[in-house]
């Protein structure tokens, strides 16, 4: 039987790796809280809206094209965390596109707000971002139980066991492609319909690293991740 996985903060490490290049901060000298503010402001609208502000893409010396680059890794593994979650096998080149182009449309709706940064007597910031947890899969939850009556029973005269390895192995790949396409259909029926949460704050770390750069922690940046899209 399929069923949904948990476990996302380990998919969250591979984001949090992907995002590195984007969140090399500003250098050693000169750091302000304002600039702490932005760092943050930059890095979430770059991570999850593709938006990349030209003073911010400066601040961090990087180009548009770098930037982009790094969104685009950010929706890949994101989709890499779907595939995971939904237990999607043999996905199509075609439609891991399609999902990574879903991940793009389902944060176009992030919501969230970046207070001004306070400096904490270490020399590091404290940024407080209240947001609104996106719940498309909250409410794909809702309907899984009878997504997967109907799926299964649509399947419930097939006797695998008359089958040779040939058929068998057709009927999995011809099962498989069905599940995904029905699972990526479930989901982007309910762009529509999305909503959030109740509001929700959480304080994301500016830190100093042991190049001379001050980027966002990666541990509050990972609990941020995964409460902006809950999965249940």
């Amino acid at each position: 039987m399929i069923c949904m996985r948990r476990g996302k903060a380990l998919i969250v490490l591979l984001l949090a790796a992907a995002m590195a290049f984007a969140l090399a901060g500003c250098g050693k000298r000169g750091v302000t809280a304002e600039d702490a503010t932005n760092l943050v402001q930059g890095n979430l609208d770059e991570i999850y809206l593709g938006v990349f502000d030209p003073d911010f893409l400066k601040s961090v010396n990087i180009t548009e094209s770098e930037a982009e680059e790094t969104y685009r890794g950010g929706l890949e593994t994101e989709t890499e965390y779907f595939i995971y979650y939904y237990g999607l096998e043999e996905v199509s080149d075609e439609l891991y596109q399609e999902i990574v182009d879903l991940h793009a449309d389902i944060y176009s709706y992030s919501s969230y707000t970046v207070q001004p940064a306070t400096e904490q007597s270490d020399g590091s910031y404290a940024v407080k971002v209240t947001f609104r947890p996106l719940d498309i899969h909250v409410q794909v939850n809702e309907e899984w139980a009878d997504f997967m009556t109907a799926f299964n029973d649509d399947y419930a005269d097939v006797d695998v066991d008359s089958m040779t390895d040939e058929e068998y192995a057709a009927f999995r790949s011809e099962y498989s492609d069905d599940y995904n396409r029905r699972v990526v259909d479930l989901v982007k029926s309910k762009l529509p319909t999305m909503g959030y949460g109740e509001e929700d704050s959480l304080v994301i770390q500016v830190i100093l690293d042991d190049d001379g750069y001050y980027t966002m922690d990666e541990t509050s940046f990972q609990m941020f991740d995964t409460m902006l899209l809950t999965y249940p």
